[in-house]
């Protein structure tokens, strides 16, 4: 049980990064990843796209923690038409020895994120 729930979790968790093209960043050494840290700990990741030399915006990841320093919500951030726009967000739960990942995808229509219950998961630990 516990290593079909493992494996589930790991699935969900490769696809969410290729959705957001981050399994690309490290075949193509043309993405440079910038890290924004507070406290020690990473609050933002920017990746830009290597084009002879010219940065361009591709995709941005912010994180909130808790107060043990873990990250409980993941929103991604793509650049279409010159500005940031909302892609998906993860949040985790911790409940003892339980980690409960929820993925959410952004809605355009409603203007806000829908909860995509078959990529929810949770991990015992």
């Amino acid at each position: 049980m516990k290593t079909a729930r493992f494996l589930t979790t790991m699935m969900t968790l490769m696809f969410f990064c290729l959705t957001i093209g981050q399994v690309n960043a490290r075949k193509n050494n043309n993405l440079i990843k910038n890290t924004q840290e507070v406290n020690g700990l990473v609050v933002s990741e920017t990746i830009y796209k290597n084009n002879d030399g010219l940065l361009s915006n591709y995709v941005k990841h912010n994180y909130s923690r808790d107060n043990q320093g873990r990250i409980i919500e993941q929103e991604d951030l793509v650049w279409q038409n010159n500005q940031w726009s909302k892609s998906a967000k993860l949040t985790h739960e911790f409940k003892g020895k339980q980690t409960i990942t929820n993925y959410y995808k952004w809605n355009k229509l409603k203007d806000a994120y829908d909860l995509a219950p078959e990529l929810t998961t949770s991990v015992d630990q």
